[in-house]
């Protein structure tokens, strides 16, 4: 996934910080990155470091997170890798699909109930929410 500029930078931050902060040589990192199976070169590092890296690879930043002490799924969350917890969780009363779901069309009718305006979402949360609908669905 393509990192905006303001995920580039806060990526590029936390893990130049965290580094410092650990007072590694970019080699060190390196080395615990070939320890974990992550087969890297410094200059891989030093690029994500100095933003240079838009859509930088899941697992070495999993691996610099393990070296790091970074919680891997908030780190994702930041950058926009994956969407925040808060965003997926639906309030159901308020959504009102409890009893809908029986309907054939769930998503026609609760855009003409107003209920909730699929068009407000970004694309990913629309998608995610999709999939809920679906699942649900199935379910019954």
């Amino acid at each position: 996934m393509k990192l905006n500029e303001k995920e580039v930078e806060k990526l590029a931050n936390i893990m130049k910080n965290k580094r410092v902060e650990f007072a590694y040589t970019l080699e060190q990192v390196r080395l615990k990155l070939e320890f974990f199976g992550i087969s890297a070169a410094r200059s891989d590092i030093q690029r994500i470091e100095e933003g240079e890296r838009k859509i930088p690879n899941p697992i070495l930043l999993s691996g610099l997170c393990k070296i790091y002490g970074i919680d891997t799924v908030l780190l994702f969350e930041e950058i926009g890798y994956i969407i925040k917890k808060e965003k997926l969780t639906l309030n159901v009363a308020e959504c009102k699909i409890d009893y809908m779901l029986a309907s054939d069309n769930v998503e026609k009718k609760m855009k003409s109930e107003k209920i909730l305006d699929l068009s407000k979402l970004n694309k990913k949360e629309a998608e995610s929410l999709k999939v809920i609908y679906d699942s649900l669905l199935k379910n019954n």
